[in-house]
């Protein structure tokens, strides 16, 4: 449905994204995850028909749109856009506000419409409101609805719960996801939250400094991200000091490790091994002793901070029930099924 190869955009000769790819199937709701200023938006503006490519080229459903000598208008384009803001009209009611799009409709196709998308977003009730009579969420699917009315090939949304609590953003983002499943609409968004970004995506992309580190599930991200920038962006982690001891060892400051066939490391080889919250445990019986510096409170469970006996630090989620005083030195160890590691030398800064 979506193919973007080898694309780059630059704003007056200042290149903000560089040899870009990105595939999105029929169907499927892709995001791409990224600080501010990475790149993100102009990207969707690039697919949108709002910004020109200055190499590569942008296809939908296989017919380029953008690439060298050629550019689509954006209303030729069948891309539909959920801005930010929202961008509602003010004088407009809810059911005007989802129609302004099927001017060239029957009278009666638009009125189907109209029905049938105020049903799908839970909005029949509201038809008649206008939108500063609407909470933010409420607003949000009014937006979601306008965008999908004309049945477009493709779906934009910029940071469209940015506005948003956060406590409504993850609710909202699941609700979305159903509504876009339901029509079949192929999607893409961009964000800089992670749990929105979860909570959406079929398929994910951690962008940096205009360029994708990665593209795959989330899943594959969290698990098995491709770099160290990738991995702490994706989801909280540390970083342990290791070296490779053998065909399938790892030696770090918390004992050894079994890497496994996938290990493809030298013996001897510095490394460092990528630690999730959820893969340590406490074990009063370990002989490897650890120094609780801080302890936050998430609902769930406690996320510690801990400190080891050579002053490496790294973090442990743990039941609330564990509770354990700071400074006090306790017992820990790694539960790693499968070790994720990178070379020690390498690039740990997201820009």
């Amino acid at each position: 449905m979506l193919a973007l190869q080898q694309i780059s955009i630059a704003y007056q000769r200042q290149q903000v994204v560089k040899n870009f790819n990105l595939n999105l199937e029929a169907g499927e709701i892709g995001c791409l995850l990224g600080p501010s200023g990475c790149g993100k938006t102009s990207v969707l503006r690039a697919i949108a028909g709002f910004e020109p490519v200055q190499q590569g080229a942008i296809s939908l459903h296989e017919r380029q749109v953008s690439g060298a000598g050629r550019h689509l208008a954006p209303e030729n384009r069948r891309v539909g856009m959920v801005f930010q803001d929202f961008a509602l009209f003010p004088h407009l009611t809810v059911a005007e506000n989802i129609g302004f799009g099927l001017s060239k409709w029957s009278s009666s196709e638009r009125q189907s419409r109209i029905a049938e998308l105020l049903e799908l977003v839970e909005l029949t009730e509201y038809a008649q409101r206008y939108s500063h009579a609407l909470s933010g969420g409420q607003q949000q699917r009014v937006a979601l609805a306008r965008a999908m009315a004309p049945r477009p090939d493709i779906l934009l949304l910029d940071e469209p719960f940015s506005s948003l609590d956060s406590e409504l953003r993850e609710s909202l983002a699941g609700q979305v996801r159903a509504i876009l499943k339901h029509e079949r609409i192929t999607a893409l968004m961009v964000t800089h939250d992670r749990i929105e970004a979860f909570a959406m995506a079929d398929k994910l992309g951690v962008m940096s400094s205009g360029r994708m580190l990665q593209w795959g599930t989330p899943d594959q991200l969290y698990h098995f991200p491709d770099n160290k920038l990738v991995a702490d962006f994706i989801g909280k982690c540390s970083f342990l000091s290791a070296s490779v001891t053998g065909p399938e060892s790892i030696q770090c400051a918390l004992g050894s490790v079994s890497g496994g066939d996938a290990l493809k490391a030298r013996e001897g080889e510095k490394i460092e091994l990528m630690i999730r919250p959820h893969q340590v445990r406490f074990n009063p019986d370990s002989p490897y002793r650890a120094r609780v510096c801080d302890r936050v409170f998430r609902g769930a469970d406690l996320l510690y901070l801990l400190e080891l006996e050579n002053q490496e630090q790294l973090f442990c989620a743990a039941p609330v029930q564990s509770h354990y005083a700071l400074d006090k030195w306790i017992g820990v160890e790694l539960n790693l099924a499968k070790p994720v590691w990178f070379p020690a030398d390498a690039d740990h800064e997201l820009t």
